[in-house]
């Protein structure tokens, strides 16, 4: 039996993807191997994804994306993740959180979003119906992050 986990990422063996590397923070981790960044000499890097599936995306490490909208730095809260905080999410023009109330971890390697069950309750009640194949995506309301 496979579990339901694993069959997300069965379509990942159709691809030319060979693993995942982890741009952690610039810390040794548990076992006292620096991180990537580390030994490449910096502490911070600009991701960009591209709009679609088959759209190109850019990783520049040490540097903003040039080209793109504003870059804002923000601190890193924490020593092991990417953390910041949640200062405001809204679904339209409802808020769900306030400032201060939640922390962050920012993982450019997955599209996961996971919050506490109450916050998911809110946003759920706020989205209304969405159509398994998502076809009413259009017709939803914006779902808005503030981090920093």
């Amino acid at each position: 039996m496979v579990s339901p986990l694993a069959e997300q990422f069965f379509h990942l063996a159709d691809r030319g993807n060979d693993g995942v590397m982890g741009l952690g923070r610039a810390t040794a981790d548990d076992e006292n191997n620096p991180s990537v960044l580390a030994k490449l000499g910096h502490d911070d890097y600009g991701v960009c994804f591209g709009n679609t599936d088959a759209s190109a995306g850019r990783l520049e490490i040490g540097q903003p994306i040039k080209g793109g909208g504003p870059y804002v730095s923000m601190p890193a809260k924490g020593t092991n993740y990417w953390g910041l905080y949640l200062s405001k999410m809204s679904v339209g023009p409802s808020s769900v959180a306030k400032a201060g109330q939640y922390a962050a971890i920012i993982d450019s390697g997955t599209s996961l979003i996971a919050v506490p069950t109450a916050m998911f309750n809110a946003i759920e009640r706020q989205v209304g119906a969405v159509k398994m194949d998502c076809s009413n995506q259009d017709s939803l309301p914006t779902i808005s992050l503030t981090l920093g």
